[in-house]
């Protein structure tokens, strides 16, 4: 027997960054400390002033009469006060509502506080990690700090302070631990004569000590273990004696120690007994730093001397990717043993354990063509795995602390286990057949597809009927009569790539949604979630999970969402390939590697937002002072908008907004302003929040104004008449008008049969326009050499090339048809346009999408113009959304908007003579929609700047009489 053996090697975690500078509006590079207020809000002590963000753009704090290099470091006191420490002048108080500031009593010393902790007694001021100044807060008088060594004017110096989470007080000397609580410093015994320059806790309360070379932990005042890290790379600088003290340190909620070593060039991460250097797997040059920080969700943001911010998303998933030869593998399936985990890839099977990331190749990855390792299945204690090449069919092995586990290859694409120590299998030439245990013997053709191009995707026996997911359809096979048949419906006309049976329902998942096969009934929606290219489905202590090209959906046993885990909540890809499951972990497989957590931290996530902080309110042009609880307004004023902070920093940072007025319905708005318009007199309640995944929704922010009443608002009688008189002539405008309509009937009804040909040949015209620009998208990105994304847009485009042509010939489309196409176009031009724009469609809970019905192909040519003439030309990054609004009974407004140069600019930047065939065929569409039905459909285009000069991009309006 050949045994392929690889010596096992350290595989390096993935994580998601953002290096943040200028862009963002931070116009200071030198960073000195970075604090996160309670309302999320992240604010950063710069060289030249305070900056806050909020996920999205930097603000500078307006400090009156502080010069700008006075500022030296920044502690949040309360929700409104900041203590700034100023150079030569001492400690100050900030109110951030008022943007006053006043010298604390007792602390305008002349010196410089680097860093400082303010308790009810005692103030702790660190010079420069040389001096430990104590002040009583009471008389202001300063404690005394003479401690020396044996040399002669050798300073013991004091190298850092930090607070516990028991409000103790602990000072990092040149000579070891000391307790400052009460104001004097005494020496704690446990690590007498070791150098202490960094200080922290776990969340458990154990402390993380940073020393000369090694990081120390203590447990109940004992040392329970000793760490000294090994660095990958070594640093250009060394200090006296060649060592790297750890000088600033951090320790997350998952037991992640982050540090810095001098020189404090480079950022490391101990986990699992081994020390990365973070900047080198990130890709990120040695820079200086000069502050490290933890945020309330565990990120990590690293302040540097002249580079700015970096970002480094911190999630309670391991990430791991598996690489050959620089490309990143796909990871198609993976399967759980003990400590062990084993990775089905695009190119080769990989072994990895998950409590020290030690790797090993357990079947070779080709060097010249593929070689997709399909799936894994344990058979007595031997573990298969699924190929196509024969060509290599050694085996191997891997073993853990305690077993040592046998692999064998088999030439299979699928493969169940079944009872009588048999097994069905579907090879590579699209046959599906029983095998014996191992499927090393035939024993009978069950199926055998006549295009052996038909892949098989997932095999499920029940019973007496074998369920089978083929890229054509869903086929079942019956034992007892030895015969196999499609399903041939509408709900399962795609291709189908799982199968579960679930609380006795049977689903096939496909790129449309899924499909409850039994109830015939497709389900492109979960709750508000938009159902995106579902790979798999699994169940799983009374919970669905759903894999899509979205990311991983969370459902209870209904399909009601739960949770979204994604790429904002840590993982490599938001193309989902497999979920696997234990009672201890989750693993998820994707197209950029494996994500790996514990089950109790995916079950214990929340990921409800803090709520929306105001950030202002203007009326009629003019900011007000939000100080007050209540807006008070004159009975002249109008015009109201509101402006918000929903802090978020995870990347992408797609988030949902939503706000309501006198406990009405909720409106979900896109940005984070929004205008209440003129309001009529009284009091008001508007209620405004926040959500990362469209199913959480953060606490209500609440707005409360209270306006004067104006005179007419009182007058109910006038006002009565007026409605009176207004019915009366409307009664009578209504006869009049149904009476010259009925006259008009007869005029039309000789022209509606060529109007109806007319309205065909247009929709003919537009199916290939469409095709075009999809084909365009798809030839971009092919001949950027990408082809695992080249096969992705080609899955994507054989959908919408079957809905073109399955539906050009209709005049009429329904609404979930319309949107689904709508959705394939959106995310071939978001591909091929690199990110460059978000798109939202937005559908309303009052409409049928499977029974109302709109014109063909109105849609698209407008969201195509709004993505090329919109938001190409700008520099930043866009947002599209598309919305189908129930305007009232009888009324539907469609609304296309992007946040692109508007209509104004495009204008300036179209070819002369340009004129959009599509858009203009669309208002002709609509007119004799008008014609033939009798119901009012027009389109109107408007440039936003027109609206408010303040706004930038266009708005479309489709109004559509049912």
């Amino acid at each position: 027997m050949l045994i392929a053996f690889l010596q096992g090697r350290s595989q390096t975690p993935s994580f998601n960054f953002q290096k943040l500078g200028s862009e963002e509006g931070l116009n200071n590079s030198n960073i000195f400390n970075i604090e996160q207020h309670q309302n999320g809000l992240m604010y950063f002590t710069t060289q030249n002033g305070i900056y806050f963000y909020d996920g999205y753009k930097f603000d500078k704090l307006n400090i009156d009469s502080l010069k700008s290099n006075a500022l030296l470091n920044v502690s949040l006191k309360n929700s409104a006060e900041l203590l700034l420490s100023i150079r030569d002048e001492g400690i100050a108080n900030f109110n951030l509502k008022t943007k006053k500031y006043q010298f604390e009593p007792n602390l305008k010393y002349p010196s410089a506080a680097d860093n400082f902790i303010i308790t009810d007694k005692y103030a702790y001021l660190l010079t420069a990690q040389i001096r430990i100044i104590i002040i009583d807060l009471a008389t202001g008088k300063k404690m005394p700090d003479e401690f020396k060594k044996n040399k002669k004017d050798d300073i013991n110096q004091a190298f850092c302070v930090f607070k516990t989470k028991d409000n103790k007080i602990l000072v990092g000397r040149s000579d070891g631990l000391y307790d400052a609580t009460e104001g004097t410093q005494k020496r704690l015994d446990i690590l007498k004569g070791l150098k202490i320059n960094s200080i922290a806790q776990s969340k458990d309360g154990k402390l993380i000590v940073g020393s000369s070379g090694k990081i120390i932990i203590l447990n109940n005042d004992k040392i329970e273990r000793e760490i000294t890290p090994k660095y990958k790379n070594k640093g250009i600088t060394f200090q006296l004696g060649g060592e790297k003290s750890i000088t600033k340190l951090i320790v997350d909620d998952y037991d992640r120690i982050w540090f810095t070593s001098y020189p404090d060039e480079n950022l490391y991460l101990y986990q699992n007994d081994i020390t990365y250097d973070v900047f080198d797997i990130l890709g990120i040059p040695p820079t200086l730093i000069n502050c490290v920080y933890r945020d309330k969700t565990q990120n990590i943001w690293v302040g540097t001397y002249s580079d700015g911010v970096y970002f480094i998303q911190n999630p309670f998933f391991n990430s791991i990717n598996f690489n050959f030869r620089g490309k990143v593998l796909n990871v198609n399936e993976v399967f759980f043993k003990q400590d062990l985990l084993f990775a089905a890839t695009s190119n080769g099977l990989f072994g990895l354990n998950i409590n020290n990331n030690q790797t090993k190749i357990l079947s070779h990855p080709d060097e010249f063509i593929t070689e997709p390792i399909n799936g894994i299945s344990e058979i007595n204690g031997i573990i298969y795995y699924y190929k196509r090449s024969q060509f290599d069919m050694s085996q191997s092995l891997f073993s853990d602390s305690k077993k040592i586990y046998h692999f064998k290859p088999i030439i299979v694409k699928q493969f169940v286990a079944i009872e009588n120590n048999k097994s069905i299998v579907a090879d590579w030439q699209a046959n599906i057949l029983l095998c014996n245990g191992d499927a090393s013997k035939t024993l009978d053709t069950l199926i055998s597809f006549p295009d052996y191009r038909v892949s098989v995707n997932a095999l499920l026996k029940n019973n007496d009927y074998l369920f089978v997911a083929t890229s054509t359809g869903f086929f079942v096979y019956d034992f007892k009569s030895k015969k196999y048949q499609a399903i041939v419906s509408p709900e399962l006309n795609y291709k189908i790539n799982d199968i579960a049976l679930i609380n006795g329902r049977l689903y096939a998942a496909h790129e449309a949604g899924i499909t409850d096969v039994r109830a015939k009934k497709l389900i492109q929606q979960v709750g508000n979630l938009r159902l995106n290219g579902v790979k798999k489905i699994k169940e799983f202590n009374g919970q669905i999970w759903l894999g899509t090209l979205d990311g991983v959906f969370i459902c209870d046993k209904d399909l009601q969402p739960v949770k979204i885990l994604n790429k904002s909540t840590g993982l490599p890809s938001n193309s989902i390939n497999d979920i696997t499951l234990n009672e201890q972990n989750v693993c998820i497989s994707t197209a950029r590697g494996i994500s790996i957590a514990a089950l109790k931290d995916i079950t214990g996530f929340d990921p409800t937002l803090k709520p929306v902080v105001i950030n202002y309110i203007s009326v009629d042009g003019k900011n007000l002072n939000t100080a007050s609880d209540t807006i008070a307004l004159n009975a002249d004023q109008s015009d109201i908008s509101v402006y918000f902070y929903s802090p978020f920093f995870n990347k992408p940072s797609k988030q949902y907004y939503r706000y309501r007025r006198d406990e009405g319905d909720w409106k979900v708005i896109e940005n984070t302003s929004f205008e209440l318009g003129s309001i009529e007199g009284g009091k008001h309640k508007i209620e405004i929040s926040a959500s990362v995944d469209n199913i959480t929704w953060s606490p209500g922010a609440v707005v409360l104004i209270k306006k004067e009443q104006k005179l007419t608002e009182t007058q109910w009688i006038y006002w009565l008449f007026t409605v009176g008189a207004l019915l009366l002539i409307t009664g009578i405008s209504f006869v009049w008008v149904k009476r010259v309509k009925l006259n008009a009937t007869k005029r039309l009804q000789e022209e509606q049969q060529v109007n109806l040909l007319k309205h065909q040949a247009m929709n003919a015209l537009l199916s290939p326009h469409f095709i075009f620009n999809s084909l365009t998208s798809i030839q971009n990105y092919i001949n950027t050499n990408n082809s695992l994304k080249a096969s992705e847009y080609l899955a994507k485009f054989s959908r919408l090339i079957r809905m073109i042509i399955e539906k050009a010939s209709q005049s009429d489309i329904t609404l979930n048809d319309e949107i689904a196409r709508l959705t394939y176009y959106l995310e071939l031009e978001k591909e091929r346009f690199k990110n460059k724009f978000d798109y939202i469609i937005n559908l309303d809970e009052q409409l049928n999408g499977a029974e109302i019905k709109i014109p063909n192909m109105i849609i698209q040519p407008h969201v195509e113009n709004c993505i090329i003439h919109g938001i190409l030309p700008k520099h930043s990054h866009g947002t599209l959304s598309v919305t189908f609004k129930k305007e009232s009974k009888n009324k539907m407004l469609i609304t296309i908007e992007d946040d692109g140069i508007g209509l104004i600019k495009a204008k300036e930047h179209a070819k002369t003579g340009h004129k959009s065939l599509g858009t203009s065929t669309i208002k002709t569409i609509l007119e004799i929609n008008s014609k033939l039905t009798g119901k009012d459909q027009k389109v109107t285009m408007v440039d936003k700047s027109t609206l408010d000069p303040k706004d930038s991009g266009t708005k479309i309006t489709i109004e559509l009489e049912q």
